[in-house]
């Protein structure tokens, strides 16, 4: 829960910084994805290594899963995707506006990341 949380929380500051939404819609996405299961997704049980998108560096962002030469965790993209699905957002529309919270991540590498979780969701941790 303390994962969605974080998630949740970067995604209030970018929207809200940016005088998108009010608080009550944020908390809002939060009930749906927590509803419908889609908050707190375990990225580290996926295999990530063949993703040329992602990297983990020790002693960088406490060794998180992150989007290469960034410092943006892996989770916080697909943590907004899954929100903006939740609140019933079209695959697409939810792509937008994930790329409209993280422009620095690049339209490719979101789609990347994600159709990896999705084509890789479901492996097993050798």
């Amino acid at each position: 829960m303390a994962a969605a949380h974080a998630r949740l929380l970067n995604l209030r500051l970018r929207k809200i910084s940016s005088g998108l939404w009010k608080s009550s819609t944020l908390e809002s996405l939060a009930k749906k994805a927590t509803r419908k299961g889609t908050a707190g997704t375990n990225l580290t049980s996926l295999h990530w290594s063949d993703c040329p998108f992602v990297e983990v560096i020790p002693g960088k962002v406490s060794g998180a899963l992150l989007l290469k030469n960034t410092r943006l965790p892996v989770d916080a993209i697909t943590g907004n995707y899954d929100a903006f699905r939740a609140e019933g957002l079209s695959p697409d529309a939810a792509i937008a506006e994930t790329l409209d919270c993280y422009p620095e991540a690049g339209l490719d590498a979101i789609k990347a990341i994600l159709n990896y979780r999705a084509a890789h969701q479901f492996q097993e941790q050798v």
